[in-house]
């Protein structure tokens, strides 16, 4: 764990050449200081493949293309998304309790 805090870290960024894109993300709780091949991989599996007949078989292809690397996969779309926009349709939820 380092010894920086969050407002060293927002320190250091605001002092980055003004021609540098300043990602405030970057840093804090949400900065990720790992190089990019150990970082996980995130992937979203979109609703209109698994309507796809073959989508295991895109899935495994995925998977070996990968290889070791962590991985997130986040499923989306499709069914499940519809039957949970008609949910909402209702009985809408106020936003902050989402």
């Amino acid at each position: 764990m380092s010894s920086e805090s969050d407002g060293d870290r927002l320190s250091v960024a605001a002092s980055i050449s003004a021609t540098m894109p300043l990602c405030l993300w970057q840093f804090g709780p949400l900065g990720n200081t790992l190089p990019s091949r150990e970082r996980p991989l995130i992937v979203k599996y979109g609703g209109s493949l698994l309507n796809r007949n073959c989508w295991p078989l895109l899935m495994q292809n995925l998977l070996d293309a990968i290889g070791s690397r962590s991985l997130v996969i986040i499923v989306g779309g499709g069914a499940v998304v519809d039957g949970l926009r008609t949910i909402d349709q209702a009985a809408p939820q106020p936003i902050d309790t989402m």
